[in-house]
């Protein structure tokens, strides 16, 4: 949970730090709908998003925000095999999310969780920062099985 928190601080102060940039903007510093301060002051992600994100792209709240951006509405239209990996400590796509994926029902779609991992972690090993991730060994897998299954469907033809 803490480095969640610990994660989830350093992409705020990266943005933070790219508003900071172009805050003085003209364009910018005329907009009624953007809250400046709030942003500048803001520790999350979703204090952020509230300031800056939804009203600069037209959202009513931070729950429209999250449901118009994601990719789940796709989903459904993939008809080629897919791995969707996600971690339960993920600080930027929360487990409450997955019941969503698991309901389309796409035969094309594999969704695996782990416990651990954050967002792009997956580290593994005694210096996770070496080596690959579990995530890596993971997709050098799927697709080894799904090249495994498509020599076998040329072979039956």
């Amino acid at each position: 949970k803490i480095v969640a928190k610990f994660y989830i601080l350093i992409l705020t102060t990266g943005l933070k730090g790219y508003l900071k940039q172009f805050h003085q903007r003209k364009d910018l510093q005329q907009r009624k709908d953007v809250d400046l301060n709030k942003a500048f002051s803001s520790y999350t992600l979703s204090e952020f998003d509230s300031a800056i994100t939804v009203p600069m792209w037209g959202y009513k709240d931070l729950g429209d925000y999250h449901k118009k951006a994601s990719s789940i509405r796709y989903l459904k239209y993939v008809k080629v095999p897919i791995l969707c990996i996600n971690a339960e400590d993920d600080p930027l796509v929360p487990s409450l999310l997955w019941p969503n994926v698991m309901e389309l029902e796409n035969k094309y779609s594999i969704f695996v969780t782990s416990k651990g991992g954050g967002h792009i972690g997956w580290c593994q090993g005694i210096n996770p920062l070496t080596g690959p991730s579990w995530a890596d060994l993971l997709i050098f897998k799927y697709f080894e099985t799904i090249l495994q299954i498509m020599t076998n469907i040329m072979v039956i033809e």
